[in-house]
C-alpha cells in the first residue's frame, strides 16, 4: 500500500501488536537485499531457493508495516539467516522497494504451504479504519476459501467470486479514499 513504511516498533500500539503476535520475541530491523531472479512477494520460495544455493536457514516471522497514524500490519514472512554472519536478510522483492524492513521472529509458527492473513491493528479510533481492516480480512477469506487456500500466484476464480471480490475491493477503495485523503 502506498504510504506504507516499516513499522515503528517503539510505538506502544505496535509493541502491543508484536507481543500479541509473537509473545516474548523482539522485533529487529534487517536489510532488504532481494537477489536477481527472486519472485516478488514470494518470500518462502525465495528464501528456500537461497538456502539451497548458499546454505543458511529460513527464519519464519512477521514483517511489520505501518501506515503512519492509521494502522499497523504484521505480514507472515520468511527471511534468510546468513550462515557466515548469523545475520538476518530479507530476500523478498516488493513493488515499492525498501532498504530495510522490521521483522519479528516467530519460532512457534510453521509455514504449511497456505497463505496466512496479515494481522492488522488500528492506530486511531476512526471507525473507517476498522471497516477497512474488516474488508481486508473479508478479501483474504474470499481469496482463500476451499481449494483456493492451496493455490499461489495468479489464480482463476469463478465469475460469482470475482464479483464478490470486486465489491470488496471497491469498498476498500472507497474507504481508503476517505481514510488516506491527507
Amino acid at each position: 500500500m502506498l504510504g506504507t513504511r516499516p513499522a515503528d516498533f517503539d510505538h506502544p500500539l505496535i509493541a502491543a501488536l508484536c507481543n500479541d503476535v509473537a509473545p516474548g520475541q523482539v522485533p529487529v530491523q534487517i536489510p532488504s537485499r532481494p537477489p536477481v531472479g527472486a519472485i516478488e512477494n514470494d518470500c518462502f520460495l525465495n528464501v528456500q531457493a537461497h538456502v539451497e544455493q548458499h546454505g543458511g536457514e529460513l527464519v519464519i516471522g512477521w514483517a511489520l508495516w505501518e501506515y503512519p497514524g492509521v494502522f499497523a500490519e504484521a505480514e507472515f514472512h520468511a527471511v534468510w539467516r546468513d550462515p557466515s554472519a548469523g545475520s538476518l536478510v530479507d530476500l523478498n522483492p516488493r513493488p515499492f522497494p525498501f532498504s530495510v524492513i522490521n521483522f519479528l521472529p516467530d519460532p512457534a509458527r510453521r509455514y504449511e504451504g497456505r497463505q496466512v492473513d496479515n494481522i492488522r491493528r488500528p492506530l486511531n479510533n476512526n471507525p473507517l479504519v476498522k471497516q477497512f481492516i474488516f474488508q481486508a480480512q473479508r478479501f483474504f477469506k474470499l481469496m482463500n476459501t476451499g481449494e483456493l487456500a492451496d493455490k499461489h500466484g495468479e489464480i482463476e476464480v469463478s465469475p460469482r467470486l470475482a464479483k464478490e471480490l470486486e465489491l470488496v475491493q471497491r469498498e476498500m477503495a472507497r474507504l481508503g479514499k476517505r481514510i488516506f485523503k491527507n
